[in-house]
This record gives structure tokens, sequence and C-alpha cells, in this order.
């Protein structure tokens, strides 16, 4: 089996080396999956067809991406097999699909990958009525290619019954998280501390209040019972004055810290025009907090 094996890893990197000496290679894969071999063979040639866009050596191979990366040793479902499959052919580029039918319904799953980078794919769904070449306007910008008539479906009726799945490649990763602006952190710690002030303030009225029951409820009959009574308005009233001036001074700081809050948004906001699906054009409005 070792040796079946190394036979076949030897066979598929010499179709790669008739790519030739350009600057870059790219291998062509056929489709595999367990759609009908007559419907693969097919959207073999759609793939095939559109591989002649991409820039450099295209070389059609003869095993598809599964065999190739059993030959190689790897799992075709895990990303650093793409690495190893391109690096033991040999070429900059590899290109395959994925057909699978399921009730009558076929998803047809075409991927692009050079080494150190995820792969590009794009997906279309055929109905049972569509012919194979239904798929090359669905996946023609995988290659950059766009505009192409879309083929009738096979009843007849010139209508499609197919839905595309996925985004145009090769797709550009997210933009890096935008960091904070100097006026978005003062904002935050303004407004996480004047809440807390304003926690404090209710809690030392809560306690002037309780000290205000005891002066209520304690006697007047003594020199010593007035001193108490003393020393428990004393009391309150720092605990009345505290309460003001934790809350006024956390009622400014939360106020200052959401207005720096809000310019901080208004000037992260933008409004931007984008084509609406059903024609005309809507508005985005993207920003954040």
């Amino acid at each position: 089996m070792r040796s079946a094996r190394f036979a076949f890893v030897l066979a598929i990197a010499t179709v790669a080396a008739t790519v030739g000496a350009g600057p870059r290679k790219v291998l062509v894969l056929p489709v595999d999956g367990n759609a009908d071999p007559a419907m693969r063979a097919k959207l073999t040639t759609v793939v095939q067809d559109l591989s002649k866009t991409v820039p450099g050596d295209i070389t059609n191979g003869d095993t598809t991406f599964a065999e190739t990366a059993s030959a190689v040793g790897c799992d075709p479902n895990k990303p650093p097999c793409v690495d190893s499959v391109l690096t033991t052919l040999a070429v900059d580029e590899v290109v395959w699909g994925t057909a699978t039918t399921t009730d009558g319904v076929t998803t047809f799953v075409v991927k692009r990958a050079t080494k150190g980078t995820p792969p590009h794919e794009q997906t279309a769904i055929l109905a049972s009525t569509e012919q194979p070449e239904a798929a090359e306007p669905r996946i023609g910008p995988l290659f950059g290619v766009t505009g192409i008539p879309a083929a009738g479906s096979a009843s007849g009726n010139g209508s499609s019954n197919v839905e595309v799945a996925g985004s145009a490649a090769p797709s550009t990763p997210p933009p890096p998280p935008v960091p904070w602006s100097h006026d978005k952190k003062l904002g935050v710690g303004l407004a996480v501390g004047g809440g807390a002030l304003i926690v404090v303030g209710i809690a030392m009225w809560a306690s002037e209040s309780g000290v205000q029951s005891d002066i209520d409820a304690a006697p007047d009959q003594s020199a010593s019972d007035i001193q108490h009574l003393k020393d428990l308005e004393s009391k309150a009233q720092g605990y009345a004055w505290g309460g003001n001036i934790a809350m006024v001074l956390g009622l400014g700081a939360g106020g200052y810290g959401a207005y720096l809050l809000w310019k901080d948004h208004k000037e992260h906001t933008t409004l931007t025009p984008a084509p609406a699906p059903g024609g005309g054009v809507s508005f985005v409005l993207r920003g954040s907090w």
C-alpha cells in the first residue's frame, strides 16, 4: 500500500512538473463529490475554462483534491493539508471543486488556494432542472470574471431556480479593530467613576437618614444626652454633605463622560451609499461605541 501511494504521489508530482518555468504555476484539479459523474465532468470543464483567466501557467490535473491529499498523507478537510499539497506538487496555486447532490439539488463549491493563506471559495446551488453550465456565472467572481450570461434552466422556460451562496472572492480580510480614541477612553473612565460616586452618594444619604432616626429616638434629659445628640447631629450633617458632594461630582463626571462618548461616536459614524438589491440606492450607517 505504501509503495502504491508513493507511486501515486510521484505521478501527481510529474503532472505538476509539466507546468513549466513560468513565474506562477497553477494546478486545476477535477471536481469530486457524490454528484453524477457526467455532471462532475461538465463542472470540471467549467472550472478549467474559468481558470484560464488566472495569471500563470495552467495545468489540468487528473486526480481530485481528496485523492491528492490522501496520496500526500494529509486530511483534505484540515487547512494545513492545502499547504502540504502545494509543497508536494511544487505549484503556487491549486484550484479544486466539490459537487454534492441531495434530493436532486447540487451544491457546487469551488476553491482557490495559495500557500500560507486560507482558500477563497464560491458556492452555487443548482436546481435539478439546471445544466452544469448554469454554474459558470455564479462561480465566475472567484476568478475575477463577471457579466457572464446565466444559462437557462433545463425546463425551457428560461427562468433560473438558483440560489447563490458565499461571497465573491478573493475576499478581503475584515478591517482591524479601531483603537479607542482619547475621548472614548476618558469618557468611559468618567462614566464609570461618575456612576460609582453616585452610588456612594446614595449610600451616604441612606446613612444620614439612619442617623436622623437615631436622633429622633434619642433622649434629651441630661447633659450627656444633649452632648450625644450634638454628636449624632454632627455625624448626620457629615453624611449629608458627603452624599451631596459625591452626588454632584458623580452627576458631573458621568454627564461629561456621556458627552465625550457621544462626541466620539458621532465622529466615527459614517453614512455610506450602497446599491439596493431591488435597484436604487440605500444608505448604510456604520459606527461603534
